[in-house]
């Protein structure tokens, strides 16, 4: 029980470091839009240019957060559901029922979008 409140705690600080993450990708995302907007009415000066350059660094570093967090959230949720005993379900996978038997004479065909069609020729 202990295991499954700390892992949801863990879910639930992912989430929100999803949230602020995304926020900072927008701000980001934001600056780069004013500063391209200003570069069709400002001189291109050196010192302009790596403010630009700089701004793409912030908004590439901050996309690769936001992955990074999206990626911890979704690790959060299966050490979740692992902690519950309930992973397999939560991935919809089912280990109670046997096999289906195929018929004999279904051994060589597949069926696709509602046609049968022969393995052999």
């Amino acid at each position: 029980m202990q295991d499954v409140k700390n892992q949801l705690r863990e879910l639930l600080g992912r989430y929100k470091e999803v949230e602020v993450r995304e926020l900072s990708r927008v701000s980001a995302a934001r600056e780069l839009k004013a500063i391209t907007d200003k570069e069709k009415i400002v001189a291109l000066t050196p010192e302009f240019l790596q403010l630009k350059l700089d701004s793409q660094s912030r908004l590439a570093q901050a996309e690769q957060s936001l992955i990074q967090a999206i990626v911890n959230y979704n690790l959060a949720i299966m050490r979740l559901e692992r902690a519950k005993g309930t992973l397999l379900e939560f991935d919809r996978i089912s280990l109670d029922r046997a096999p289906i038997a195929r018929p004999e004479d279904d051994s060589n065909k597949i069926r696709f979008l509602d046609h049968t069609y022969s393995l052999t020729k």
